[in-house]
């Protein structure tokens, strides 16, 4: 008898990545109020982060260490503060900057909430009004100060709104400067806000992906009833072949859903292949999947095999795993390397694979492994095979 098993293989982790900054969730500081901000990097490895104030200057109270900037800013003036720093991360991969424009506000200045949202989809409808804290009330004027508004959108003072069109694959990305003015005590803020418009395709359609057959091993006389299923946009649509070997009695395959009761089972069990085909408007996946049916007496007296506990192993990483088998009385295992190549640094005996394996390529690399459980009382024989995948470091 063999059991077909699916494992599924994760794409490898890169070994090395430039470095990538993360933002600051508020760039707006209030005089005589607490700041503490850091900004971070991510990389591998990882980055190292460096910073200098290139536009303007520091106010009294604030402290710039690598990516912190934090204190309390003093003695503002009236019309506000402002000042650029610029942030540079480094690794062995490259060397990244991100200039941040701050902006330090007098304690009794407008102040500024801020959008519910501020990246947009090319034809879906936007509208948001920015709103602002005064007293007395402060008069909003706005403008775009970097990029261009998109086809479709309105700027209009506090208020954007409109339905984006035209916009490249790549997206468009546009900056809106806001400022309040309260007449009464002659304060002006000034808020800048960045906003990102996806192009549709990109944002909305995303190529078919399967999910998983819970069981892929059948019994004769027992009623079976699985789907696969497909996510993606626009949902894709199914079909499904049988490509090798032949539907036994009793089942029916129907797009995703194969189904009904398997009659007729030889005591060597019966196996073929399903190949599914899932589609949409950005392409077409195709799977593979292995289906066995058990002879119903094979469940007298048959060895019946476990489960690893992961079958991914990494370069230079210690693995042991020992693959479990209930029979009565005990089997006799046979193991062997049915495809590819086991790796130097592992070791496969009987039921246990072991070691720590190198010389592994980047790309990493798979192999199967065999293993046979023989019951010599009642002369059953069950066989499974194992695809291990091993990453490279």
């Amino acid at each position: 008898v063999s059991k077909i098993v699916e494992f599924t293989v994760a794409g490898e982790a890169a070994t090395s990545q430039a470095p990538s900054f993360g933002t600051f969730s508020n760039r707006e500081l209030i005089e005589n109020t607490p700041y503490d901000e850091t900004l971070t990097a991510t990389g591998i490895p990882d980055p190292v982060i460096t910073s200098s104030v290139t536009t303007g200057s520091l106010p009294t109270g604030l402290t710039l260490t690598a990516g912190r900037l934090h204190g309390t800013p003093t003695n503002i003036p009236n019309a506000g503060s402002s000042f650029t720093i610029t942030f540079t991360a480094t690794n062995s991969v490259s060397t990244v900057t991100r200039a941040i424009a701050f902006t330090v506000n007098d304690e009794n200045a407008p102040r500024f909430d801020d959008f519910t949202a501020t990246s947009l989809t090319e034809g879906v409808l936007y509208d948001q009004t920015i709103t602002v804290t005064s007293t007395p009330a402060a008069s909003i004027t706005s403008n775009v100060s970097r990029g261009t508004l998109p086809t479709g959108l309105t700027l209009d003072n506090a208020r954007l709104h409109g339905t984006p069109t035209g916009i490249p694959t790549t997206g468009s990305t546009f900056t809106i400067a806001f400022t309040a003015y309260n007449a009464t005590l002659d304060l002006t803020v000034t808020k800048l806000i960045d906003f990102t418009v996806a192009d549709e395709a990109s944002s909305t359609n995303t190529a078919p992906v399967f999910g998983q057959f819970t069981n892929t091993q059948l019994t004769e006389d027992a009623v079976y009833d699985q789907s696969i299923t497909a996510t993606g946009t626009p949902v894709p649509t199914i079909t499904s072949s049988v490509t090798t070997g032949s539907l036994p009695t009793g089942l029916t395959l129907s797009n995703a859903r194969l189904h009904g009761t398997p009659t007729g089972i030889p005591s060597t069990g019966s196996a073929f292949t399903v190949t599914f085909s899932a589609t949409n408007s950005v392409s077409t996946v195709t799977r593979a999947v292995d289906f066995t049916v058990l002879d119903a007496s094979i469940f007298s007296g048959a060895p019946q095999f476990g489960q690893f506990t992961s079958t991914q192993l990494t370069e230079d990483s210690l693995y042991d795993e020992t693959l479990s088998v209930t029979s009565n009385p005990a089997p006799t295992i046979f193991s062997n390397v049915s495809r590819g190549t086991l790796p130097t640094g592992l070791t496969l005996d009987g039921l246990r694979l072991y070691g720590t394996p190198t010389g592994i390529p980047d790309e990493g690399i798979s192999f199967s492994v065999s293993f046979t459980a023989y019951n010599a009382a009642r002369d059953l024989t069950t066989s499974k095979f194992v695809t291990f995948t091993v990453a490279g470091a």
